[in-house]
């Protein structure tokens, strides 16, 4: 495949861009070939249309995982909400074997809505303290976006009667050194992200989780 690439790219004639033509499954590709039909649902529900094919999303996650498989990668794969609202997508999913990204109280209750249970939810980004609260009544896996999110956490798991305890809690971690050049000495590159916990604030997150076990 590098080798294949590396002879495209060998082709090109200087300061002429590089183009690369788009892998389109073949269901998708009999719509777009049947241009009446597309004109005519337009005609019908009007423009701007967006027309998705849940059914294709199977085919997809199985090459997915058969690339994980190949590499000897364990996986557990979720599907972020904001990436795509669509209600027949979010229902196609929720009868595969995946999971859902939520990033806010909408997010959450639409996963919900369309057969997703909790234990297959994650939520992440900022969020806030009625966010939080339906997240622990539902007993959805909580990514720690910050320090204040977890003393959140830990103030309701005290208040909140008849929660799943403990509470599933991830940190999701940002603010690595980064490298000049490579990789080669363990460091990461990437800028910064405005999400997230500094890696040297991480330590000192785990004791305060350590503090509080009957919850966490």
């Amino acid at each position: 495949m590098t080798n294949s690439l590396s002879e495209n790219v060998s082709k090109v004639s200087p300061g002429k861009p590089l183009t690369l033509e788009p892998r389109v499954n073949a269901h998708i590709r009999r719509f777009l070939d049947n241009r009446v039909l597309a004109f005519q649902l337009v005609e019908a529900l009007g423009s701007p249309l967006n027309i998705v094919f849940p059914e294709v999303l199977g085919e997809n996650l199985k090459e997915f995982k058969a690339v994980l498989k190949s590499h000897g990668v364990d996986h557990r794969i979720f599907f972020a909400h904001k990436a795509c609202a669509s209600t027949a997508i979010t229902r196609q999913l929720a009868l595969a074997d995946v999971h859902l990204d939520v990033a806010s109280a909408e997010e959450l209750k639409h996963g919900l809505a369309c057969g997703f249970a909790a234990c297959r939810l994650e939520a992440t980004g900022p969020k806030n303290e009625a966010f939080l609260t339906l997240l622990l009544q539902h007993g959805v896996t909580i990514n720690l976006d910050s320090a204040a999110e977890l003393e959140m956490v830990i103030g309701l798991c005290k208040r909140l009667p008849n929660i799943e305890k403990p509470t599933k809690i991830l940190i999701r971690a940002s603010g690595f050194p980064a490298s000049s050049g490579s990789i080669e000495n363990g460091r990461l590159l990437g800028k910064d992200s405005r999400f997230g916990v500094k890696a040297l604030a991480i330590p000192a997150m785990l004791a305060r989780i350590a503090d509080h076990k009957e919850h966490l």
